[in-house]
C-alpha cells in the first residue's frame, strides 16, 4: 500500500511539471514609456532665464511590438509650486526609423500644460524609440523641486504607461531669486469669428482676431517669451473644415507663422486645439503689442485663444 501511494505521488510530481513545462510564458508587448527630464537638477550657476531642459519620454520595453495610432496624445503638466510659466519649442525631436517628427502636433493648453499629439499612419513604437522636447522653464521665486505630470490618453490598449511624476530641482543663484518677472495674461470673454479674409501687405488670407490685442510696457531692456493657444469652435452643429496657420503679431508685424494645417471644427460649441506657439526674443524699453491671427483659406472659423507674455 505504501509502495502504492508513493508511485502516485511520484506521477502526480510528474504530470505537475509536465504542465509547468507547457505553459506558454505570457511576454507583456505594450508600450512602456519612461520620462525624463535632463538636466534634472539645475545648478546654482545658471545663467539667465528662461531655464532650458530636455523632456524625452523612451520605449523602455525590448519585448514591444505594439503601433502608435493616430489621436495617441501625451500630456504634460509643469509644478506650479517651482515653475510660472513652460514654453515649448515648436519643433519635436524623434529618434525612430517608423514615424518622424512630421507626424506630431504640440499644442500649448496653458502656461503649465502642453499636448503633443500623432497625427501620422499607424507605426511600430520600436523598443528604444525617443520622443524629445525642449522646455523653456520660467522659476517661481523660489529653490526647491517639485514634479512634471506625464500622461498618455489613447483608445488603443497597446500602452502600459500609467501616469507618470518627472523630478525636478532647482537650486537658483540670489541674482534669478531676486530678479523681477512680470507676466501679463489675456483669455476671452467669448469666441472671435473671421467673418472676412482680409489681403494685408498683399498678403491673402492673413486675419488678426481683433479681441487677442495685448498692450504692455517694459522700462528695460528685457527678454520676452510668449504663449499663444488658438482653438477654433463651432456655435452650431455644421461641421466644417479649415486650414488654418497660427500667427504672432508683434508690434504690428508678424514674429512666427507655424505650418497650415487641416482643421475640422468640433460642434456645438466645444474647442478644438489648433495648436501653440512659444516664441523667445529680446525687447526694448517702451510700449508694445503681441497679437494674435494667422492664415486662414476662407471665413466663418470662430477662435478661443490664451496669451501670456512673461518679462524678465
Amino acid at each position: 500500500m505504501r509502495i502504492l501511494i508513493s508511485l502516485l505521488f511520484i506521477m502526480c510530481l510528474c504530470v505537475s511539471a509536465f504542465a509547468q513545462k507547457d505553459t506558454p510564458e505570457i511576454i507583456d508587448n505594450r508600450i512602456i514609456l519612461t520620462p525624463e527630464i535632463s538636466p534634472s537638477a539645475i545648478p546654482n550657476n545658471a545663467a539667465a532665464l528662461p531655464i532650458t531642459t530636455t523632456l524625452s519620454f523612451t520605449n523602455t520595453n525590448p519585448n514591444s511590438n505594439s503601433f502608435i495610432q493616430e489621436k495617441d496624445a501625451f500630456r504634460v503638466i509643469g509644478d506650479g509650486r517651482i515653475i510660472q510659466a513652460m514654453g515649448i519649442d515648436s519643433r519635436v525631436i524623434v529618434n525612430s526609423s517608423n514615424f518622424s517628427s512630421r507626424n506630431f502636433q504640440l499644442t500649448q493648453n496653458g502656461a503649465l500644460e502642453f499636448t503633443l499629439t500623432y497625427l501620422g499612419r499607424p507605426a511600430v513604437f520600436a523598443p528604444g524609440d525617443t520622443i524629445s522636447l525642449r522646455l523653456h522653464l520660467v522659476p517661481q521665486l523660489v529653490t526647491g523641486a517639485g514634479n512634471f505630470t506625464f500622461e498618455v490618453i489613447s483608445n488603443s490598449l497597446a500602452y502600459n504607461t500609467p501616469k507618470q511624476f518627472v523630478r525636478l530641482t532647482l537650486d537658483l543663484p540670489n541674482a534669478l531669486n531676486t530678479s523681477p518677472v512680470q507676466i501679463f495674461r489675456l483669455t476671452p470673454s467669448g469666441t472671435s469669428c473671421v467673418l472676412t479674409i482680409p489681403n494685408e501687405n498683399n498678403q491673402q488670407g492673413l486675419f488678426r482676431l481683433p479681441e487677442a490685442h495685448l498692450p504692455f510696457t517694459v522700462d528695460r531692456p528685457s527678454r520676452c517669451l510668449v504663449f499663444a493657444t488658438l482653438a477654433v469652435t463651432s456655435n452650431n452643429a455644421v461641421v466644417e473644415t479649415y486650414s488654418i496657420a497660427p500667427t504672432i503679431f508683434f508690434d504690428g508685424q508678424p514674429l512666427q507663422s507655424l505650418p497650415p494645417q487641416e482643421v475640422t471644427t468640433a460642434i456645438n460649441g466645444l474647442r478644438k486645439n489648433v495648436s501653440g506657439n512659444t516664441v523667445i526674443f529680446v525687447l526694448e524699453p517702451g510700449a508694445h503689442t503681441i497679437e494674435l491671427g494667422g492664415r486662414i483659406d476662407r471665413p466663418g472659423a470662430c477662435f478661443e485663444y490664451e496669451l501670456i507674455v512673461v518679462i524678465f
